[in-house]
């Protein structure tokens, strides 16, 4: 979500379990707003980690991670680091993905013609707006940052609404088009494709930390989305 840890939502949480006598940190996650796997918010969450366990061996047996949706994919990376995996009481992932490829394609096609990537789920229709938005460089849009910006906010309110005054200022109507069609799921495959993206990397990290924190024994609980 775009509100990061002030969303409501993680808010109410944590204040629940606050009241049930756990300590709870919520860290800022810069990259999860902007709907973007980062590596720098696999670090934040070692930090955090380490700082709520500040107070040695006692304290790992009573600390845990929990992440929901797409945050379980960084939370997962950094319990597979050493200073996390083998440390931790619990890894708990609600809602957590298992494929980072299909959810992108999930979220920015609707799995073609406005059929849901995945059987049974609903098409995201705004998935790909916010994907747009926050991945300009992969289309190569950095220099149209306000009109796509503007072309955003008003898909979003009305998926019919006619933006071609602000896609001809943004590079073309031709280009325009692209964007509900054809651009966007090119780019995710280019993503994936392109030796050493950050994005292409992280369902291969994913697994690799999935697989290690297995091994040394600990609980993972994962709801597949």
């Amino acid at each position: 979500a775009t509100m990061g840890k002030a969303d409501h939502r993680l808010v109410a949480f944590a204040e629940s379990l606050a009241r049930l006598g756990f300590a709870a940190l919520v860290p800022d996650l810069p990259g999860m707003r902007r709907f973007r796997p980062e590596e720098a918010d696999v670090a934040r969450i070692e930090r955090a980690f380490s700082w709520m366990t500040r107070d040695g061996a006692d304290s790992f047996e009573r600390c845990s991670i929990l992440a929901f949706s797409f945050a379980a994919g960084p939370a997962l990376r950094a319990a597979a680091r050493p200073a996390v995996g083998g440390k931790m009481a619990a890894f708990i992932g609600v809602g957590a993905y298992y494929d980072l490829k299909n959810v992108l394609r999930h979220l920015t096609t609707s799995g073609g013609q406005n059929r849901p990537a995945f059987p049974g789920g609903l098409p995201i229709r705004h998935g790909k707006w916010l994907f747009l938005r926050y991945n300009l460089e992969l289309l190569g849009l950095e220099a149209h940052r306000d009109r796509v910006a503007a072309v955003v906010s008003r898909k979003r309110k009305d998926e019919a609404a006619d933006v071609s005054d602000l896609l001809f200022a943004a590079g073309g109507c031709a280009r325009g088009r692209r964007l509900d069609g054809e651009q966007i799921p090119r780019a995710i495959r280019s993503a994936f494709c392109a030796a050493g993206s950050q994005t292409a990397r992280a369902p291969a990290g994913l697994g690799d930390a999935r697989r290690r924190s297995r091994g040394r024994g600990q609980e993972i609980f994962s709801a597949r989305a």
